[in-house]
C-alpha cells in the first residue's frame, strides 16, 4: 500500500528510476517492548537510589555540590523511567517509512531532518505481535546498549532514535517483510 502524501515526502531522496512500493507511519502513542521488562525495574531502582541520596543529603545538611550531583542522577532516572516513553512517541509521530525495489528508507523529522537507508537485499529481522503487526529491523550485526560510539545506546532506551533502519510498530508487518525479502537489489 502506498500513501501518496508519504511517497511525495520521499521523492527528493529517490534515485533515477527508483519507485516507491510501500509506505507507512509507525504506531502512535506510548509503546512497551520486551526490553522494558529489564528497563522499568532498573529505572525504578535508579530513581529510588537517587531519591534516597537526595533525602540523605538534605537531612545531613551536606555540601550543595552533593545536592546538585544527586539532583542530576534523579533527573536522569526520571527521564529513563518516564520521559523516554514520551520522547519515543513524539519521535515516532514525526517519522515515516518507505520501501522501494532497492532500499528501505526511514525519514525522521524530529529536531532536524534525518534520512536513514539500507540497500536491499539486506538481512531483515521480523518481530511479530499476536495481532499481525510488528517491526522490521534491516541490516546485520548485533549491538549493545552501551555502544556509545555508534549511537546505538540512545536506540536501546528510545527505540525510535536508533541509527539503524527499522520500521517500528507496523499494523501489518507481513506486506513490507515480503517486499523487502523479495527485493532484487539491482541498481535503479
Amino acid at each position: 500500500m502506498v500513501d501518496q502524501k508519504i511517497a511525495a515526502e520521499f521523492q527528493p531522496y529517490l534515485g533515477s528510476g527508483e519507485r516507491i512500493l510501500w509506505t507507512e507511519r509507525p504506531a502512535r502513542g506510548i509503546s512497551l517492548r520486551p526490553a522494558d521488562l529489564f528497563l522499568i525495574p532498573f529505572s525504578m531502582m535508579w530513581l529510588g537510589f537517587a531519591g534516597f541520596w537526595e533525602w540523605s543529603v538534605v537531612r545531613m545538611g551536606a555540601d550543595p555540590f552533593m545536592l546538585v550531583f544527586g539532583a542530576a542522577f534523579f533527573l536522569f532516572g526520571f527521564a529513563v523511567m518516564v520521559g523516554r516513553f514520551f520522547a519515543d512517541a513524539w519521535i515516532r509521530s514525526r517519522t515515516i517509512y518507505a520501501l522501494t525495489g532497492h532500499r528501505a528508507l526511514v525519514l525522521r523529522r524530529a529536531w532536524s531532518e534525518r534520512l536513514l537507508t539500507e540497500r536491499l537485499p539486506a538481512k531483515v529481522t521480523l518481530q511479530r505481535n499476536g495481532r499481525g503487526g510488528g517491526s522490521l529491523v534491516f541490516g546485520g550485526g548485533a549491538w549493545s546498549p552501551f555502544d556509545f560510539a555508534s549511537g546505538m545506546c540512545a536506540g536501546f532506551w528510545v527505540p525510535s532514535l536508533a541509527d539503524r533502519v527499522q520500521f517500528i510498530g507496523l499494523p501489518d508487518v507481513m506486506e513490507p517483510y515480503r517486499l523487502a525479502t523479495g527485493a532484487t537489489g539491482s541498481t535503479p
